[in-house]
């Protein structure tokens, strides 16, 4: 078991720096050995991350595959966080291949799940999720409401970056309903606290939103002074 779980470990290490292919091939070696153990719990967590690996290589034909093979051995198990995680990684999946409403209905089972076992973390993340699928769908109202719900949830904890998303999140939402006045206070909010944890990659999409927040409303002397921060 040791060395599968190293494999899995080689695995996640060389798909975070990118290296796909080499992951996929200590992922597998990693599933054959939990296979051969009968282990229950890691065969879902490995196929759950051979799904999500294959996510990033958009071949989502193949990421549902093993979401839906992973999703089969956590329901053997009495672990809801990990069966809230994958429902929540199969509804990704399917808003990426457009399937909009089989997407709701697993965010819906991740939700649904994550309030039964109070998982708070996990909530407040489908609940973002959920709000993103109803941009997409163009259903703002709906979007808002979930976005704030993913925030009230994030806001008394400590990751001060994903308040700073939620409230970045909410601020585009309301510059899309034109309802600029709430938007510019939810994009103070997210800047002061981008400002605060000196995150450059947030920054950057707060400077964007801000840019088209002024365009917008024809503020040019205000966009003209974050375009620079911007670039």
């Amino acid at each position: 078991k040791k060395q599968a779980v190293t494999l899995l470990n080689i695995g996640a290490i060389y798909s975070n720096k990118g290296g796909l292919d080499s992951s996929i091939f200590y992922l597998f070696n990693s599933l054959k050995i939990f296979e051969k153990l009968n282990d229950t719990l890691n065969i879902a967590t490995t196929m759950q991350n051979i799904g999500i690996l294959y996510n990033k290589l958009k071949e989502y034909d193949n990421e549902l595959k093993y979401l839906e093979s992973s999703l089969d051995y956590a329901k053997k198990l009495d672990n809801p966080r990990t069966t809230t995680a994958i429902y929540n990684n199969i509804g990704i999946n399917l808003k990426n291949m457009n399937d909009y409403d089989e997407s709701l209905k697993y965010y819906k089972k991740a939700i649904e799940l994550s309030l039964k076992s109070h998982n708070k973390n996990g909530l407040a993340h489908v609940y973002n999720n959920t709000g993103q699928l109803y941009e997409l769908m163009n259903n703002y109202d709906k979007a808002v409401e979930y976005y704030m719900l993913s925030y009230n949830l994030r806001k008394d904890t400590d990751n001060k970056k994903n308040i700073a998303k939620s409230l970045l999140n909410i601020g585009s939402l309301y510059t899309k309903k034109a309802d600029y006045k709430q938007a510019l206070n939810f994009y103070k909010k997210t800047l002061e606290i981008a400002e605060k944890i000196d995150s450059k990659d947030l920054l950057l999409e707060i400077y964007d939103a801000l840019n088209e927040f002024y365009v917008i409303n024809n503020k040019y002397t205000e966009y003209n002074q974050h375009r620079y921060k911007s670039q």
